[in-house]
């Protein structure tokens, strides 16, 4: 296989997962405390993110992370990547910080659990993140993100 399409694999993967679960009739009930854990860590990013916090975001985040963008061209689509190490120096170095309640946006949806697995959906206030977690050590991580623009 060519190194693109080993990229690929993961966010392929996700997408899969994310939609065949969406399809589903009825999403797996999620524990209480798993949903309310899922729902901090989901808030540890994005709002680690809008504060500028790298702390918040790195203990959100799996070191391993990948985050995919989905970039639409005219006539080609790419896929633009970075690392844990990278979101985290761009949160600190406060590319997204905010404090106008207005552009905080953070719509957190828990979509299913199983296991030490989890995909949550974050509305954000000009994208969209759809997260894939995993339970490390007892604890839930990000490990990836795939992400776009909303549509304008």
């Amino acid at each position: 296989m060519n190194a693109t399409v080993n990229r690929l694999i993961p966010t392929l993967w996700l997408a899969s997962t994310l939609v065949l679960g969406a399809q589903s009739a009825q999403a797996a009930p999620c524990a209480p405390a798993d949903c309310k854990a899922l729902d901090a860590v989901a808030h540890d990013y994005i709002d680690g993110w809008y504060d500028g916090n790298a702390t918040r975001m790195r203990n959100a985040l799996a070191p391993e992370l990948a985050k995919r963008n989905l970039v639409q061209a005219t006539n080609s689509t790419r896929i633009d990547e970075m690392g844990a190490d990278g979101l985290i120096y761009y949160t600190g170095k406060g590319t997204g910080a905010t404090r106008e309640p207005s552009l905080r946006r953070a719509d957190v949806t828990v979509l299913d659990v199983s296991g030490d697995m989890a995909a949550v959906k974050l509305v954000a206030q000009d994208w969209v993140d759809y997260l894939a977690l995993a339970r490390i050590n007892g604890s839930w991580k990000i490990v990836n993100v795939v992400w776009e623009l909303h549509a304008h």
